[in-house]
């Protein structure tokens, strides 16, 4: 319980004593905090919600500035099981669920997909990613991108260009093999 102040007298020394900017005791509604002399404070506070630079509309509403954390703490959601944390020692920012790190993004050297690379994780491809000149991560439909074209079953590949594959015209049937045109030696 706080400190009552009724029925006693406050003399002009008490300068860093808070209150209300109406001087009406803080309930529901969000009241401006000021100091004993007059100055109006960035916090706004009820019996259930804080403002740091205008009125709460959730429990916690930050209306200006930024937040900073020292480095290597986490903002926690309930326990430690689900988390975002940065760091200056390493460069990053972690998210992590299940108490563990899942995503890692580098300053240096890109991104960390913390639970793929062992092959626990599969799936049904149907599009690959890639990197455009900006950075940007976009979906590329399978079949496309640096190497392309189509084949045909039982026939041999070919390039028809630098990065095309295309049917060679020879088919391949158990262990015959025909070609189409005239099969030209050299000396």
């Amino acid at each position: 319980m706080g400190t009552s102040l009724t029925g006693n007298n406050i003399s002009a020394s008490y300068f860093g004593l808070l209150k209300t900017t109406d001087n009406a005791v803080i309930g529901s509604t969000a009241k401006r905090l000021t100091d004993g002399n007059g100055t109006d404070l960035p916090l706004f506070l009820s019996t259930t919600k804080l403002g740091i630079g205008g009125t709460p509309t959730e429990v916690l509403t930050i209306s200006s500035g930024n937040i900073q954390l020292s480095n290597d703490n986490k903002l926690q959601f309930g326990t430690s099981d689900v988390y975002i944390q940065g760091t200056t020692a390493t460069d990053n920012i972690q998210i992590g669920l299940q108490g563990s790190t899942k995503l890692t993004l580098h300053q240096t050297n890109g991104l960390t997909l913390a639970q793929y690379g062992s092959g626990s994780i599969t799936g049904t491809v149907t599009q690959r990613l890639g990197v455009t000149s900006s950075g940007q991560v976009v979906e590329i439909p399978i079949g496309s991108g640096a190497v392309d074209g189509s084949g045909t079953a039982n026939t041999v590949t070919m390039w028809s260009d630098t990065d095309t594959i295309t049917d060679a015209p020879i088919t391949i049937r158990g262990n015959d093999s025909t070609f189409a045109g005239d099969v030209l030696l050299s000396d």
